[in-house]
């Protein structure tokens, strides 16, 4: 699924600019895909910024199209608990890569306390759910400037 979020678009004296976001979703969860992405229409549109939301099901499709297009994406969201492949073993796998767009990663999970154990060495961005909309803002925010 690929959903472009339209707003406003920044008038300044050099002319017109856009701010644009992309973000990959790797998530099992329907739910949370629909809540993802209300909050990201709503942080575009406050935020006056194209958000182009890719979304993804499959955790093994999502570690596919990172190995492929992941340094397009400016935040990638993973969920940790999934079927197959975890979000946690894809950190895990991007880690071991050396992958530089591992400060682009925020997981949406319900057992955050165990991910910042298993991962003790590493500053992660963890967004705990049920996902807050201003929680989410900020750390979108903190990733993308």
């Amino acid at each position: 699924m690929n959903i472009t979020m339209p707003s406003e678009i920044n008038n300044n004296s050099e002319g017109l600019t856009e701010k644009k976001m992309e973000l990959l979703l790797i998530d099992d969860d329907y739910v949370t895909h629909r809540i993802l992405e209300s909050y990201l229409h709503r942080f575009g549109k406050e935020n006056s910024i194209i958000v182009n939301l890719n979304s993804i099901f499959d955790p093994v499709q999502g570690l596919f199209e990172l190995s492929k297009m992941g340094q397009s994406f400016d935040v990638i969201a993973l969920d940790v608990q999934m079927p197959m492949l975890s979000g946690d073993d894809i950190y895990d796998f991007l880690m071991q890569e050396g992958a530089p767009l591992l400060n682009n990663i925020l997981f949406v999970t319900s057992c955050g306390e165990d991910l910042k154990a298993r991962f003790s060495s590493q500053k992660l961005r963890v967004l705990d759910k049920p996902v807050e909309y201003e929680k989410f803002a900020k750390i979108l925010m903190s990733i993308t400037g």
